[in-house]
């Protein structure tokens, strides 16, 4: 069983074996590469020296019950069609989704009430990723007391650390968001496994909440009011990102007295949504 399903601000159009019945999808797999060579004189074949992913191409056909659907079900899916959007891939294993806006709508020809298809679609990004984010605290301080604690015992423990074991095929970059309800500081986010480091400074007298997003390059308040200028000058966004391992998530507080709250989503990134 497979469903694809695209949307975008206009609407949606589902193919499956009840609405835009599918028969045929293409380009679900790897995506194709370009590279780079060399060749020398007196030399058999060529020496690769790099290569990329190209945007991946998507191509469904199938047939539309029009005594169902309607007669104008295909000019409600042009309209649709007409703008970028979203595309899910859906199986009985797995459910994930890439960017991509259609470059081809050809209705074919009909055969009592059923009328052919092809829907092209393009992605600039030849990558899947998952519907929904992952998401994990980083940063807590849990309390420790009870109505059975006995005394003398600890109030409460500082949750400062978090593995995430990241299983994509490609490195994801996460949102990291912050919540200060008092006091100033500077907080560090690092990852031992790629190095990767951000530094931010907090004041929780004027900003209550930091949302960091790594991929979109920006650090905004709960307002939604750009907050760049917080970042110190020796962190780098490219830096930060998850790969596949156990990624070592440790968050350092220059104010132990703040009682900080984070956490960190990310959503797994695939090379392919093979049926």
């Amino acid at each position: 069983m497979i469903k694809l399903r695209f949307y975008n601000s206009i609407g949606e159009v589902v193919f499956d074996k009840k609405n835009w019945r599918l028969t045929a999808a293409e380009g679900l797999s790897l995506a194709t590469k370009s590279y780079t060579a060399v060749r020398y004189i007196n030399q058999p074949g060529q020496t690769v020296t790099s290569w990329t992913d190209n945007p991946r191409t998507i191509t469904l056909s199938g047939d539309c019950n029009l005594d169902i659907l309607g007669e104008e079900v295909f000019s409600k899916g042009a309209g649709i069609f007409d703008r970028a959007g979203i595309l899910e891939v859906e199986t009985h294993l797995f459910k994930r989704q890439i960017g991509a806006r259609c470059i081809a709508f050809e209705p074919g020809e009909k055969i009592g009430p059923f009328r052919k298809y092809v829907v092209q679609f393009l992605c600039d990004c030849p990558y899947f990723e998952d519907c929904d984010y992952t998401e994990s605290v980083i940063y807590e301080r849990v309390p420790m007391l009870s109505a059975d604690t006995v005394l003398p015992a600890m109030f409460s423990k500082r949750v400062s650390s978090f593995s995430v074991a990241y299983k994509g095929a490609i490195f994801s970059q996460p949102i990291i968001t912050v919540s200060v309800p008092e006091g100033k500081g500077t907080i560090i986010i690092s990852n031992s496994l790629t190095n990767g480091k951000i530094e931010v400074a907090y004041d929780g007298d004027l900003i209550k909440k930091l949302i960091i997003d790594v991929e979109n390059r920006t650090i905004t308040d709960e307002s939604g009011a750009s907050k760049l200028d917080l970042m110190t000058d020796d962190s780098f966004f490219e830096g930060f990102f998850l790969e596949s391992g156990d990624n070592q998530i440790e968050v350092a507080n220059s104010n132990s007295a703040t009682e900080i709250f984070a956490t960190i989503k990310y959503k797994v990134r695939y090379k392919e949504a093979v049926i």
